[in-house]
C-alpha cells in the first residue's frame, strides 16, 4: 500500500493504466516504425480522455473529503474508514453513472461529509 489514494483510483483504469505503459516503452525505443505505434497509442489516450482523468480521480476524492496532501500519501498512513472511501472512489471513477447501494454507516459518513 505504498501507492497514494489518487494513485489507486487512476490505476483502476486499466485501459488507462496499460495506454501509458506503452507510450513509455515506445519512446524510449529508438525503432523509427515505433513512431507509427507511438501515434496510435496517443489517439487511443485522446479518445478515452486520459487527460482529464487525474483531475476527475481528484474531483471525486476531494467529494469524498480527501484534502489536496492527504490524496498523495501513501495508503498504508490511512485509516480503515479513509480505505474505505478510497474503494468507493474507484468504483465511481470507472463508472460514476451506476447508482450504488451504501450501507448505513457510510451513508451517514458522507452525509456528515456534506457530499450527499
Amino acid at each position: 500500500m505504498d501507492k497514494s489514494a489518487l494513485n489507486y483510483v487512476l490505476d483502476t483504469d486499466s485501459e488507462r493504466t496499460e495506454l501509458l505503459k506503452q507510450e513509455a516503452i515506445l519512446q524510449a525505443s529508438n525503432d523509427p516504425a515505433d513512431g507509427t505505434k507511438l501515434a496510435k497509442v496517443y489517439e487511443k489516450l485522446e479518445i478515452i480522455d486520459a487527460n482529464s482523468a487525474e483531475h476527475k480521480a481528484s474531483e471525486i476524492l476531494m467529494g469524498l473529503g480527501f484534502t489536496n496532501e492527504m490524496m498523495r500519501v501513501p495508503s498504508k498512513h490511512l485509516s480503515g474508514g479513509w480505505r474505505m472511501r478510497v474503494s468507493l472512489a474507484r468504483a465511481l471513477f470507472v463508472q460514476p453513472g451506476n447508482k450504488y447501494i451504501l450501507s448505513k454507516q457510510i451513508f451517514y459518513c458522507l452525509m456528515n461529509q456534506q457530499i450527499i
